[in-house]
């Protein structure tokens, strides 16, 4: 499988837990790119979306966050 395929497959299904957890459907132009931001950019632009959440559940997204983008990072990298 390329990578292309493996990058598509990342990103749905981030964008699949981002809206079962946070019931987001049209992420912004800045959350279609989530793999370029650090954590903190990405928590801030889910609450300036109005999106709250507890500190368990950005705990749990900040360790599948980082996991995620990590594969994307080095799926990225030329080989």
């Amino acid at each position: 499988m390329d990578n292309g395929v493996l990058l598509n497959e990342i990103n749905n299904q981030f964008f699949t837990y981002l809206a079962n957890d946070f019931g987001l459907t049209h992420p912004s132009h800045k959350l279609e790119n989530w793999y370029d931001l650090s954590f903190d950019e990405f928590k801030q632009e889910l609450i300036n979306r109005d999106i709250t959440f507890d500190d368990t559940t950005i705990s749990d997204w900040e360790e599948y966050f980082t996991i995620q983008q990590e594969k994307v990072k080095k799926l990225q990298q030329p080989i």
